[in-house]
């Protein structure tokens, strides 16, 4: 008797199988609009990342091999950027990165349609490029996605002496913060 007692005291009723499995779903649905926002920003930062290391390595080539080295950046959905050293007038491809590379869903947009930026081997930004356009300066990274508040742009600025620096565009943070453009 006391065997069988144990036995139908064991496992769990529909009725709570059910309800544990509707509060489940209740809190995925919950924070399903977090977790997108989360990736958006996610592969914003991935984007401009890729473009501040890019430029880096643009920069340190041209340090170390004291040529003029340009950073190409293609703008808009998706982009993709590439390092080419120039020996004789000619491009010698360095390095190459592609959004679709942990950034599908971003945008990307520079200072006046400026895609290049030039590195003398002194490491500074050549202004203007040696084809007669004017330097890259700005890089915006953004959602290609309208939805969601809680996306948040990045902004990579190279300076005239050819220091990269990544940074937030939005207007909500307080002045003197270092995040801030």
């Amino acid at each position: 008797m006391r065997i069988s007692s144990v036995l139908n005291g064991r496992g769990f009723t529909l009725l709570e199988l059910i309800v544990v499995l509707a509060i489940f779903g209740l809190l995925f649905a919950l924070g399903m609009p977090s977790l997108q926002a989360f990736l958006r920003n996610s592969q914003i930062r991935n984007a401009a990342e890729a473009m501040s290391n890019g430029l880096q390595i643009a920069r340190a080539q041209a340090i170390q091999s004291n040529v003029l080295v340009q950073f190409v950046v293609t703008p808009g959905t998706p982009s993709s950027w590439a390092v080419n050293s120039i020996v004789s007038g000619q491009a010698v491809p360095v390095q190459r990165w592609s959004a679709t590379e942990g950034a599908e869903a971003t945008n990307v947009a520079t200072n006046d349609d400026n895609i290049t930026a030039t590195f003398n081997g002194l490491g500074r930004l050549v202004s203007p490029n040696p084809d007669g356009t004017a330097s890259l300066t700005q890089i915006d990274v953004s959602s290609s996605s309208t939805a969601g508040t809680e996306i948040r742009p990045m902004r990579v600025v190279v300076s005239p002496s050819g220091s990269i620096r990544m940074c937030d565009p939005s207007t909500s943070l307080p002045a003197g913060d270092p995040r801030s453009c």
